[in-house]
C-alpha cells in the first residue's frame, strides 16, 4: 500500500537526513524570476509545449530562453516518444532517495520529413532528463535539458525542472550542445526534493536548489529518458526530432539503506512501443541514439 511506502520513507529519511527547520527548508527555493513557466506534467512530462518564436541567428553564445506566447486553442497537448532507462523498488525493497546522471547534449534537428509549413508553432524538440518517481507514483521530480531546433538553423538548448506538475525552463543557467551535464535529483524530505544542476564544462553554469512536491514522494523509481516531443495533432508516423546519440556516462539510483544501484542497456531499459529511439549499451555507458 502507498501509505506503508509513505511511512518506510519518512522514518527512513528522519534517520538519514537531518530535518530542517521549515524557515531553513525554504532557503534554498527558487525564485520566481529564476524558472520561466514550459507547461503542465501528465503521464509524460512536457504535455504543453510553448509557441517560443525562433531567437536570432546564432552569435556563437548560448540562446537564453525567450518568454512563451500563449498557446492557441486545441494546439497546446503533446505526446511522446520515450526511451531510456528505468528502475522500481520493489515494495518491501528499500525506497530510492536520488538518482544521478551524466551525459553530453545533444546536436537536434529536424527529420527530413519534418513540414515546416503544417503548422508554424510545431518545432522539433526533444528533453533529456533524469528523476525520481513518476512511473508508479504520481508526485515525480526531474531534471535536464531540452532542446528546440527551428526553421532557420537556431538550435536553443535550456535546463529543464519539473515539480508539482509543472515543467520550468531555468534562466540562472545555460548549456549547449557537446557540454556535458550533470543531474541529481534526491528527495531529502517527503515533500521536499533537491535539484542539483551543473553544467562540468563551464562551472558556473549551475544551481543547486531545493523544490516543494504537492504530495509526498514514493521513492519507488529512478529513471533517465531521451523524448522526442510529438505534437498529439501529428499523423500517425510522425517523429518531428533527430538527435545526435546521448551518452549516459554515469546512471545510479541511491537506496535508502545507502548502497548505490548502477544501470545499463543490460539492466534496465524503456522504449515506447512507437519510440523512434533506442537504447543500446556500450561499454560502460548507456547510449541512446534517433533511428
Amino acid at each position: 500500500m502507498r501509505t506503508s511506502v509513505i511511512v518506510s520513507l519518512a522514518t527512513a529519511l528522519a534517520a538519514h537526513v537531518s530535518h530542517a527547520a521549515p524557515t531553513d527548508k525554504l532557503a534554498a527555493l527558487f525564485s520566481p524570476w529564476d524558472l520561466e513557466l514550459i507547461g503542465h506534467s501528465g503521464a509524460h512530462p512536457f504535455r504543453e509545449y510553448d509557441a517560443t518564436p525562433p531567437p536570432p541567428a546564432s552569435t556563437g553564445a548560448p540562446a537564453a530562453p525567450t518568454a512563451p506566447a500563449a498557446p492557441a486553442a486545441n494546439r497546446h497537448n503533446s505526446n511522446t516518444t520515450t526511451c531510456g532507462a528505468f528502475e522500481s523498488a520493489a515494495d518491501d525493497a528499500p525506497m530510492y532517495t536520488a538518482a544521478t546522471a551524466v551525459f553530453v547534449v545533444p546536436t537536434v534537428s529536424p527529420r527530413p520529413a519534418f513540414n515546416w509549413t503544417r503548422d508554424p508553432t510545431v518545432t522539433p524538440r526533444i528533453a533529456v532528463s533524469t528523476g525520481v518517481d513518476g512511473i508508479s507514483c504520481p508526485e515525480a521530480v526531474r531534471a535536464g535539458i531540452y532542446a528546440t531546433v527551428f526553421q532557420n538553423g537556431t538550435q536553443q538548448h535550456v535546463p529543464f525542472v519539473e515539480f508539482s506538475g509543472r515543467v520550468y525552463a531555468v534562466r540562472i543557467a545555460s548549456v549547449a550542445p557537446g557540454e556535458t551535464v550533470r543531474v541529481r535529483v534526491s528527495i531529502i524530505q517527503d515533500d521536499i526534493v533537491n535539484i542539483d544542476w551543473s553544467n562540468l564544462n563551464r562551472t558556473t553554469e549551475a544551481f543547486n536548489k531545493n523544490v516543494p512536491t504537492n504530495s509526498n514522494m514514493c521513492g519507488k523509481s529512478v529513471s533517465w529518458f531521451v523524448e522526442d516531443l510529438v505534437p498529439s495533432k501529428a499523423l500517425p508516423g510522425d517523429f518531428f526530432a533527430a538527435f545526435q546519440p546521448v551518452h549516459f556516462s554515469l546512471l545510479e539510483g541511491s537506496l535508502i539503506d545507502g548502497n548505490t544501484t548502477h544501470f545499463d542497456a543490460a539492466t534496465a531499459s524503456f522504449t515506447t512501443e512507437n519510440a523512434l529511439c533506442k537504447v543500446d549499451e556500450s561499454g560502460t555507458e548507456l547510449v541512446i541514439s534517433s533511428t
